[in-house]
C-alpha cells in the first residue's frame, strides 16, 4: 500500500484551539480515495459552483510539488530539474512548478511534448509565464524524439507532468517515447541516488481507477497526488509505479471532498479489487458509508 505523507490541513488542531468544528470540516482530516469521475466532479464543482479559478488550483498544486521537490533536492549542491510537460493541465502544473523552483534558484529545464499551439487554457497561461521568464525549454521533435531526448541535461530530479487521471487507454507516440526515456534514465542513474523521478498527481500510463499500467508507464520514486488518493493506488498492481505517495491539499472545498471521496483507513488497508472491499467498484461515485454514519 502507499505510505502517504499527508500534507493536508489537520482540522484537529482547530478543534483543540477553538472547540468543536463543523462535521464537514472534521471530515477533512480523513484520508480520502477518489475515482476518476469523482476527482473530475471535485474540480468541476470547485471551479463552477464555488468560483475558484482553475489556475488557482493549479498554482496550489505546483506549490505543493515545489515543497516536495525542494525536500528531495536539499542534499544536492546546485541541483538540476527536468520537467516533462504534456499538453493538458498536468503539463500546466509542470510549467507552474518550473516557475516555483526557478524562484528558489534551482536550475530548471522544461521539455514540451507538443508545439506551443497545442497548449490551451490555464496550461497555456503558465507556459506563457515561463516563456516571459526566459526559462530554459525544448520542444520535442515529433519526427525524431530520441534526438531531442538525447540532448536533455543530466538531471537530479525528473518531473513527470505528462498526463493525468483522465488517461484510460494506452499511450502512444511521442509521450510514450518520453515515458520510456524517463524509465531508462531512472534505471541508469536512480539506483545510486543520482536521480529521483517525481510524478505529478499520478504516474503517466497508470489507470486512475484500476491501478493497472496501460502499456508503458512511468516508474516514480515519489507521487505527489492532488486532493486525495486515487482509487487505483490501493491496488497491488500500482505499487511498483507509485513510490512514496504525498497527498496534496490544493484548496478544493472540504464539502466537495466529503461529498465525492471515500474514506481510506491506512491502518486497515484493503485491495480495492477484493470482493470484500468496502467500496462499490461497480459504482465508485456512489457515496459510501462513513464511520459514525447513522441510518436515516
Amino acid at each position: 500500500m502507499p505510505n502517504p505523507h499527508d500534507k493536508t490541513h489537520d482540522a484537529r488542531d482547530d478543534t483543540a484551539r477553538h472547540g468543536p468544528t463543523d462535521a464537514r470540516v472534521v471530515q477533512a482530516e480523513l484520508l480520502l480515495v477518489f475515482s476518476r469521475e469523482a476527482i473530475r466532479s471535485v474540480d468541476h464543482d470547485a471551479i463552477h459552483k464555488y468560483g475558484i479559478p482553475g489556475i488557482v488550483l493549479m498554482e496550489n498544486a505546483s506549490r505543493c510539488m515545489g515543497e516536495e521537490a525542494l525536500d528531495l533536492l536539499e542534499h544536492i549542491e546546485h541541483p538540476t530539474v527536468l520537467i516533462c510537460c504534456g499538453p493538458g493541465n498536468n503539463g500546466g502544473d509542470g510549467f507552474a512548478l518550473a516557475r516555483q523552483l526557478h524562484n528558489q534558484d534551482i536550475a530548471v529545464h522544461i521539455l514540451l511534448t507538443h508545439p506551443v499551439q497545442r497548449y490551451t487554457g490555464d496550461a497555456l497561461t503558465n507556459l506563457r509565464i515561463a516563456e516571459a521568464m526566459a526559462l530554459s525549454m525544448t520542444i520535442l521533435d515529433e519526427d525524431d524524439p530520441h534526438a531531442t531526448l538525447g540532448q536533455m541535461p543530466v538531471a537530479d530530479l525528473i518531473v513527470d507532468a505528462l498526463l493525468g487521471t483522465g488517461l484510460d487507454r494506452p499511450i502512444k507516440g511521442r509521450i510514450a517515447d518520453v515515458v520510456v526515456w524517463i524509465n531508462q534514465q531512472r534505471e541508469m542513474h536512480g539506483d545510486d541516488g543520482r536521480l529521483t523521478v517525481l510524478a505529478a498527481d499520478i504516474p503517466t500510463g497508470l489507470d486512475c481507477d484500476t491501478g493497472k499500467p496501460l502499456g508503458d508507464t512511468v516508474i516514480a520514486d515519489v507521487t505527489v497526488t492532488f486532493v486525495g488518493l486515487k482509487l487505483g493506488f490501493c491496488g497491488l498492481e500500482a505499487q511498483p509505479f507509485l513510490g512514496d505517495v504525498c497527498v496534496c491539499d490544493i484548496g478544493s472545498p472540504v464539502e466537495l471532498l466529503a461529498r465525492y471521496g471515500n474514506p481510506h483507513d491506512p491502518y486497515n488497508p484493503h485491495d480495492p479489487h477484493d470482493p470484500h472491499h468496502p467500496y462499490d467498484l461497480e459504482n465508485p461515485d456512489t457515496p459510501q458509508p462513513r464511520p459514525g454514519d447513522q441510518a436515516r
